[in-house]
């Protein structure tokens, strides 16, 4: 007798699991992004850099972050959000772990980069949690979740960039960060699956275009015959009971008002005596 296995989920194909790691990504990408505030003096120090330039390493990122933010959700809605997402942690890799190499030109190239890879991250991230929910009834709670890691990275940037430069050496923040997020973006590859249909919302099939053409037609005669009856009914409602405010002539149905029986009885007896007046007269001058 065959043994009897049950199929174990593994948590980074599950909404949760995935949204763990993509949680984990954002949350590395902000300690990249505010470990080096604390480091700028010591920075421009070593590396006689001015005012300008070090204000550059703050602003590079955010350029280029601005630069991507829209064209990556371009890219991901035809290569697929999971791709670009790997795509873009391989790069931020790379740009945080040339943050730590000495020499400014290390520096700047990193940084450069990282603001690449930061700006698609945040805008697929998001995009791949929303694929993975197959109902889409979590997904606007993990999405919220994405930005409170990266205001927890944020808050614990600059401690955690002054509290490992200062016993490991400027680059160690950096090489931290990126050996981390190496770790991750294998972890993700590994483990994670493009969404499938399964994972899409389910939509009702597509009709045909003379399917479509023959409900319209038959909405349109409904309309139509619903139209030549209303007047009907409104005539008919005013015969049954007239308005006070009636004349002679109704104002909603534009015909002459039916006169009461208490008048058509007073014509019929108007016209039984013109006829029978004649016919005593006539007898009277008889023989």
């Amino acid at each position: 007798m065959a043994p009897l296995s049950l199929p174990v989920p593994d948590g980074a194909r599950s909404p949760r699991g995935l949204a763990a790691l993509l949680y984990a990504l954002v949350l590395l990408a902000q300690l990249a992004q505010t470990a080096l505030v604390p480091l700028l003096p010591r920075i421009a120090a070593v590396h006689h850099l001015s005012a300008a330039t070090t204000a550059a390493l703050i602003a590079a990122p955010g350029a280029a972050t601005l630069a991507v933010a829209l064209p990556a959700g371009v890219v991901a809605d035809r290569l697929g959000a999971r791709r670009v997402t790997l795509g873009a942690a391989a790069l931020m890799t790379v740009g945080v772990l040339a943050q730590g190499a000495p020499g400014l030109g290390w520096l700047l190239a990193g940084r450069f980069a990282f603001g690449l890879a930061y700006g698609v991250v945040w805008t697929t991230a998001v995009a791949w949690i929303a694929q993975s929910e197959a109902d889409g009834a979590g997904a606007p709670r993990r999405q919220a979740a994405i930005v409170t890691s990266a205001a927890v990275g944020v808050a614990a940037g600059p401690a955690f960039g002054a509290l490992v430069a200062a016993r490991a050496g400027l680059g160690a923040p950096f090489a931290v960060v990126g050996i981390a997020a190496a770790v991750l973006t294998l972890v993700l590859a590994a483990t994670s699956a493009e969404p499938g249909p399964s994972a899409a919302r389910p939509s009702a099939p597509p009709a045909s275009l003379s399917a479509l053409a023959r409900a319209e037609s038959a909405r349109s005669r409904a309309r139509a015959a619903a139209w030549r009856a209303a007047p009907s009914r409104w005539r008919s409602a005013a015969r049954r009971t007239p308005s006070s405010s009636c004349s002679s002539r109704c104002s909603w149905t534009g015909r002459a008002r039916r006169p009461r029986p208490s008048a058509w009885r007073s014509r019929a007896l108007q016209g039984s005596t013109s006829r029978s007046a004649p016919s005593s007269s006539a007898s009277g001058t008889g023989p």
